[in-house]
């Protein structure tokens, strides 16, 4: 099935599909991600950073103990892309 995105007016890309990634990827994109692998159906899976990934390894799932840590932000995936390339290139 395919994941149903929602579209998102970005002020730097214009009209874009809406992806998630936690609140530290989105303030400091140039480490490393973790996510589910990238998909026809799912191009931009919701990704997380180090710090949040622990919190995931703990429970061995997302939940009300830890997804707190998340603080989900939601960004075009077009930002998705270019901060996610940095995140590669910074890992």
């Amino acid at each position: 099935m395919s994941a149903e995105r929602d579209s998102i007016t970005c002020p730097q890309h214009g009209e874009g599909q809406a992806t998630y990634v936690c609140r530290h990827l989105a303030k400091k994109p140039d480490q490393p991600w973790f996510s589910e692998a990238p998909s026809d159906d799912d191009p931009w899976p919701d990704a997380w950073c180090a710090k949040c990934d622990a919190e995931f390894q703990k429970a061995g799932e997302w939940n009300g103990d830890n997804e707190d840590c998340l603080g989900v932000v939601t960004i075009c995936d077009q930002c998705y892309e270019i901060a996610q390339l940095l995140g590669r290139v910074g890992s």
